[in-house]
């Protein structure tokens, strides 16, 4: 075959995908919009830690990423679902806003996601379908890309189509905190699988390193928990990459830089601030050091142990009590 009729095809197979993959994410947001809907219609209730949301609230009556000095009952009785809705005219207009006391910068870009929404659809608990169903959409075709590097189109759509209903997924959508990881660790997943998969250009290696930063950068100011995948994009490009160890030690080397400084500079509004106040990190650590862990993990229990529950009640208060 000459190299003009093997890039039709190649060109062919690609639009093909792309088509696949659009008609994938338009479905699946509207099944996952709908499900959504009517779950909360039945009663079902979303867990997200809404009561942080304040700030979102101000990003979608223009006010920016700020807080209220003294919280009006009408915000308060929003933000704890005592009501459903609420408009940017019902905030009192000489409230007095500001940034003492925001502790909400860890989850900056997922303040700022939902304001936008809120902007767009009014500011409304129920009236987050949307933004959820799109949510869904973006990790069901994320998946039928990843699908797609070891399958062939028709399997990688039927996978694709039992993720999209799977009731394991279905049921975590709600929780929009933890379920707004799941894309971008199928993003991640996916440039390391074109990584690993294609034959070393510096180009395109320099480019996957780049998206990786900025993807990585961005799901940490969603959920800090992101950060596990800080070391895989190294491991990868030096043990992993086509061609062995001891080769492309330049390139290797030039998109390890590059990731970081991608994933810093998207992340710096975060992490400057979890620099200046404290994150959740320390708390996560004892979290996952708790003795029930041991068992799951199969290992011998040490002569000392760091805790006996993984509850964050218990962690906050031990390290309370030893502070004191």
């Amino acid at each position: 075959m000459s190299s003009t009729s093997a890039d039709a095809v190649s060109g062919h197979r690609w639009r093909a995908d792309l088509i696949i993959a659009a008609a994938v994410l338009i479905l699946s947001s509207v099944w996952a919009t709908q499900f959504w809907n009517t779950w909360t219609e039945q009663g079902g209730q979303p867990e997200f830690y809404q009561i942080y949301f304040e700030p979102a609230v101000m990003i979608a009556c223009g006010k920016g990423f700020v807080i209220a000095e003294h919280q009006p009952k009408v915000l308060e009785d929003f933000l704890w679902r005592r009501r459903d809705r609420l408009s940017c005219a019902d905030l009192p207009p000489d409230l007095k806003l500001g940034d003492r006391g925001l502790y909400q910068e860890a989850w900056t870009y997922l303040q700022y996601t939902v304001g936008y929404a809120w902007r767009i659809l009014g500011i409304s608990w129920s009236g987050m379908g949307p933004l959820f169903g799109l949510f869904f959409g973006v990790v069901t075709v994320l998946a039928y890309a990843i699908f797609r590097i070891g399958m062939v189109r028709w399997l990688a759509v039927i996978c694709t189509a039992g993720l999209a209903t799977s009731s394991l997924q279905l049921l975590n959508l709600p929780h929009l905190r933890d379920y707004s990881k799941a894309p971008f660790t199928l993003g991640l997943v996916l440039i390391l699988g074109l990584l690993v998969t294609r034959p070393v250009r510096r180009r395109t290696v320099l480019a996957l390193a780049v998206a990786y930063g900025a993807v990585l950068g961005f799901g940490y100011g969603f959920r800090t928990d992101l950060l596990v995948n800080l070391p895989v994009m190294v491991v990868a490009l030096f043990a992993f990459l086509d061609g062995g160890l001891a080769k492309n030690l330049v390139v290797k080397s030039v998109a390890t830089a590059l990731f970081l400084a991608t994933f810093f500079l998207v992340s710096w509004p975060v992490a400057s601030a979890v620099y200046k106040k404290g994150g959740c990190q320390w708390h996560v650590a004892l979290l996952g050091l708790q003795s029930p862990f041991e068992s799951q993990l199969r290992l011998t229990p040490a002569p000392y142990d760091f805790g006996y529950a993984y509850a964050d009640g218990y962690v906050i208060r031990g390290v309370q009590g030893f502070a004191r």
